[in-house]
Order: C-alpha cells, then structure tokens, then sequence
C-alpha cells in the first residue's frame, strides 16, 4: 500500500470530549471546529501531553480528517503523529504498515485515533484552563494562534 492508501483505509474520525463544547461554541464565530482541533492538538503535541478521552464521557465528532481542507491540515497531524508512533503501546512504522493483516492494521487505527484525541484533548484542557484565567484576552482575534505561538517558544 502506498501511503496515500494507507491514510485512505485509516479514515480517522477525531472526537472531542463534550466538557468542551463551551470551547468550539465560543470560537465559532472565528473558527471552523477542525481549526479548534487542529489548534488544540498542536498544543498538546508542544506540551508533549497525550490525555486520552476518559472511558464513558460523551464525545463529539469533529469531522472527518481524510475531508479536511487544505490537505496540509490533516497532514500535520498524520506527520506528527506518526513520528510519535514508536512510543504507542504497540509501537508502528510504515513498512509493517505495508504488510499489514486486518486485526494489526485495526489496532493500528485505534492507537492512532486514541492518540490522536488524546494530544487534542490535552490542548482543549489547556485552552480552557487559559479561558477561565483570563477571558478578555480571547476577545483578541488572533489569540489562540499567539496562544499556540507561545506554548511552541516554551
């Protein structure tokens, strides 16, 4: 399989936990709720925290990363979570991929979508975190950017 096959048969579905729909209702106005997600992601991937969605609390679909346009905003995620992929409990690399049978390449997508969620989970909590310190300071149109600017510097 080719990568692009490999992203294809993936078809990653990214949740959010409901806690935090204050948050994607808050940003709606300036952001479309992959751009939160995506935001938030990052943060988690620069504060090096992958918090998983606790079993049982509800969730909410994002959209489908696969239709995520421009394709370099699904890409970042693919890239960075990939290159983490070693240090999942059963650790991936694209040749094993490759050759992979259907109950490797399902606990592939499942540690994928796990970490995933679990980065951009991290991130909303962060976000939230800074909402309820100092709620003026997203009144700033680009704050969550300067946000993900400042945790990246740190």
């Amino acid at each position: 399989m080719t990568v692009d096959e490999i992203l294809s048969a993936m078809d990653p579905r990214p949740k959010y936990d409901i806690q935090y729909d204050g948050l994607f209702n808050r940003f709606s106005r300036v952001l479309k709720r992959n751009q939160l997600y995506l935001i938030a992601f990052m943060i988690g991937i620069h504060l090096d925290r992958c918090t998983p969605i606790t079993r049982g609390n509800g969730t909410r679909d994002v959209y489908p990363l696969n239709m995520w346009n421009p394709r370099s905003q699904r890409d970042v995620i693919y890239y960075l979570l990939l290159k983490r992929s070693k240090e999942w409990r059963i650790s991936f690399d694209w040749k094993s991929l490759d050759n992979a049978d259907e109950d490797y390449f399902t606990a592939f997508k499942q540690e994928f979508s796990k970490a995933m969620d679990g980065y951009a989970n991290a991130g909303l909590d962060y976000i939230q975190t800074e909402v309820t310190n100092d709620p003026t300071y997203f009144n700033q149109p680009f704050a969550l950017v300067d946000l993900l600017v400042k945790v990246a510097k740190s």
